[in-house]
């Protein structure tokens, strides 16, 4: 988007298109507005909620996967008629919690919360090609964020350590080979990944880091050298527990979110990694949040037990409304429930939110 084990803040988007009908115009979203129903499309009974999300532009299908120990599920969805098609179940990771997304050759790597395996599958005819289990030394807990770069085809997964004083990682997977390629180190302290941005024209990427296990750590932005893999620079956020990040790679600029009651956005300059302004969001506890950059706008959502989404006019950068969503039964019983996994289409105008209900669905939300 993505707790101290806050495993479903993080979990998954990957998505770009989709299918047609009315539209609203987000400065409209009142931040007083009644709960408001959108079409929907839920999954089969005994399933968990929407963990992470693919979208093929060309053939207009979204892809989501749901949150169990085992099976492990990926459901085809018809976006045009917001249908489920079909489900493939894939061995390997357990609790689906990343996905990297290959549009050239419509190919997708998973990863799991609770394991050092990646499954691979083939979207195009919908089965699982292979499964790759890290080496034990590498001490690979899980995955927790993800990025892609179309220009080598190379994934980026990062770690979900667990423990304040391991050393976090990224792994790096040929998604054209299906191969392990390398293991980028962080510091000792830099537990979690929880979300990774990837500008491809310059080589960077950029890690939004939370040290300690408990939102009472610290928060950093790490920008990495691709062709390198070495570690550029490092900026502390202002914040516990930083949850969610956007990138403008035209702009070189980042948008952030921290994670709690009051949200904060920060917008920052990649090129001198550096604030330069501050917002706050009236949705609480972001867990995801989407870029449109031809309308200059953004859409965070929140997992309070609700599926509110504040939408951020990046031009002058202030939130210009909230809406709440109709979204239940939630999945579990405990009170960080809601939005978990999203994608936009900014040619139709609408965003996805994969949904943290029981079964779990998919809401799409006009903008």
């Amino acid at each position: 988007m993505q707790s101290s084990n806050r495993f479903h803040s993080l979990i998954k988007k990957y998505v770009i298109g989709v299918a047609a009908a009315g539209a609203i115009c987000a400065a409209h979203f009142s931040a007083a507005a009644a709960t408001v129903t959108y079409p929907s499309v839920q999954w089969a009974k005994g399933s968990s909620y929407s963990s992470t999300s693919v979208f093929n532009a060309t053939s207009n299908t979204g892809y989501f996967s749901d949150w169990v120990a085992s099976p492990n599920q990926i459901f085809q969805v018809d976006l045009a008629r917001m249908t489920s098609t079909s489900s493939l179940t894939v061995t390997g990771p357990t609790y689906l919690n990343a996905v990297a997304y290959n549009p050239g050759k419509n190919t997708a790597v998973y990863g799991g919360y609770y394991s050092n395996q990646f499954a691979f599958v083939n979207l195009a005819n919908f089965t699982q090609t292979g499964t790759l289990t890290l080496n034990a030394s590498l001490n690979f807990p899980g995955t927790y964020s993800e990025a892609y770069d179309p220009t080598t085809q190379m994934a980026y997964f990062g770690s979900n350590a667990g423990k304040a004083t391991v050393k976090g990682q990224i792994i790096k997977i040929d998604t054209s080979k299906s191969a392990f390629v390398s293991s980028i180190p962080l510091l000792a302290g830099e537990a979690v990944v929880n979300f990774l941005m990837i500008d491809p024209g310059r080589q960077m990427l950029y890690a939004g880091i939370v040290t300690g296990t408990t939102k009472s750590g610290t928060s950093r932005l790490v920008s990495i050298n691709l062709v390198t893999g070495a570690r550029v620079s490092s900026l502390s956020i202002p914040t516990t527990y930083i949850d969610w990040g956007l990138i403008d790679t035209g702009n070189n600029i980042a948008y952030v979110t921290s994670y709690g009651t009051a949200t904060t956005l920060y917008k920052i300059d990649l090129g001198s990694l550096s604030i330069v302004a501050s917002t706050a969001l009236t949705s609480p506890v972001i867990s995801g949040g989407v870029i449109d950059l031809i309308h200059n706008l953004a859409f965070f959502g929140s997992s309070n037990n609700s599926c509110n989404v504040s939408t951020v006019d990046l031009t002058t950068f202030r939130e210009t409304g909230t809406i709440s969503m109709a979204c239940s039964p939630f999945a579990r019983g405990d009170t960080s429930q809601g939005i978990y996994t999203q994608f936009i289409d900014t040619t139709n105008r609408f965003v996805y939110w994969g949904v943290d209900t029981s079964p779990g669905s998919v809401i799409r939300m006009p903008y």
